[in-house]
């Protein structure tokens, strides 16, 4: 049986009287899917989609469950042992004294899903590849932890305790990690677009990309301050607030950067990239923007600009959300 004709027969008549022992059903929507009791063992599931779904007495022994989303899916009673959950998404899972799990999934589960963790003691666990997504880990003590592959994604980690930890290759995307100490950390590789690094603490021994590192000095020692940053990578970076006065910008690519209140006063934006930017309430006084690729940026409040100046950037695609009917966001939303 194709895959496709296997999944409409679990969403139409339910899974109970199917062995689904070892079958590919990677990557289908089995959203709301009543698997009560089936057999999943062994079979892949990788990027499924089982959001809502009933697998009360299910058996995934040994599943493939890489990457599945898992929100709200009811895991009353199941047996997870030996399932690779990496990646999966547990989210508002719920699950009961009966639910099977190897240990490192269940933790995942509980930092996504109890609260009280703040504080937690998460020393050296291991949570490599899990997902961690908008997980709350407010001053948890994650200190040696293997979270290497891990998604953090717009996780809280404001003063969190991540010395020596691994978190190569790890999703940060959004994350906010203010008054985060991060001693001898090893983020090589991570991802740390839109991440706020405002107040993070590191020493001679925190490994990061040459481009986040230049974000964080930005950020913490006044390291954009009359600056060469011509030509640079800033693009996704969070650079709110910060001051970057008589900084060299000239072709830098600062597309979708998060430049909320930043000072940019005699600034050099000469030919830099500023599309999908952020830079409502940015001080532009003086700043030099001839030649800069402004398509679909965010202006609004800002210091420093004429009518005139308005009217020629909106020429060239910048937004201003201190218009009538403009079509920028709200920083309500933001």
């Amino acid at each position: 049986m194709e895959k496709q004709e296997l999944v409409q027969l679990i969403l139409n008549s339910g899974g109970e009287t199917l062995d689904l022992q070892g079958v590919d059903l990677s990557g289908s929507n089995l959203t709301g899917a009543n698997l009560t009791g089936v057999n999943l063992s062994r079979a892949n599931l990788t990027d499924a989609n089982l959001t809502r779904a009933i697998l009360s007495k299910a058996f995934l022994l040994e599943t493939n469950l890489t990457g599945t989303r898992l929100v709200e899916v009811n895991l009353s009673g199941a047996d997870l042992s030996g399932a690779d959950l990496a990646g999966a998404y547990l989210q508002s899972a719920q699950i009961d004294e009966g639910t099977v799990f190897d240990d490192k999934w269940r933790l995942v589960w509980e930092i996504l899903n109890r609260a009280g963790l703040r504080c937690g003691d998460l020393s050296e666990v291991d949570l490599s590849g899990a997902n961690l997504r908008r997980a709350y880990l407010m001053a948890a003590n994650l200190q040696q932890a293997n979270l290497s592959g891990a998604s953090l994604r717009e996780a809280n980690l404001e003063e969190a305790f991540l010395s020596r930890a691994n978190l190569s290759g790890v999703d940060l995307t959004g994350a906010y990690l203010v008054g985060a100490y991060l001693a001898r950390a090893d983020l090589r590789g991570a991802d740390l677009t839109g991440a706020y690094l405002q107040l993070v603490q590191i020493d001679e021994g925190t490994m990061f990309d040459d481009k986040w590192r230049l974000v964080w000095e930005i950020l913490n020692r006044a390291g954009g301050i009359g600056r060469d940053l011509s030509g640079v990578d800033l693009s996704g970076a969070c650079l709110a607030r910060a001051d970057l006065s008589a900084a060299n910008l000239w072709r830098a690519d600062l597309t979708e950067a998060d430049l909320k209140g930043a000072t940019l006063t005699e600034a050099n934006l000469s030919e830099a990239t500023l599309s999908g930017a952020d830079l409502r309430g940015v001080d532009l006084t003086d700043a030099v923007l001839v030649g800069a690729n402004l398509g679909g940026s965010c202006f609004g409040y800002n210091t420093g600009l004429s009518d005139a100046d308005k009217a020629d950037l909106k020429t060239r695609g910048a937004i201003f959300e201190d218009e009538p009917n403009s079509d920028a966001p709200s920083p309500t939303n933001q």
